[in-house]
């Protein structure tokens, strides 16, 4: 293995963790927007996109 791949391997990002960060920024955007449920549905979406975005990082 090379250097560049073995950092790759030795960083990954955990599993879950977009889901959590998307939820939190929603709920922030929730209580600005004073629509709690509307924020968090927001932030679910988010999160998905995030946790997406972390599978395509974590395979190359």
């Amino acid at each position: 293995m090379n250097d560049e791949s073995e950092k790759k391997e030795k960083f990954k990002r955990p599993r879950g963790t977009g889901i959590g960060t998307g939820i939190a920024i929603g709920a922030g955007i929730g209580i600005a927007m004073d629509n709690l449920a509307i924020g968090i549905a927001v932030g679910v979406a988010m999160g998905f996109g995030f946790e997406l975005i972390n599978r395509q990082r974590n395979k190359g």
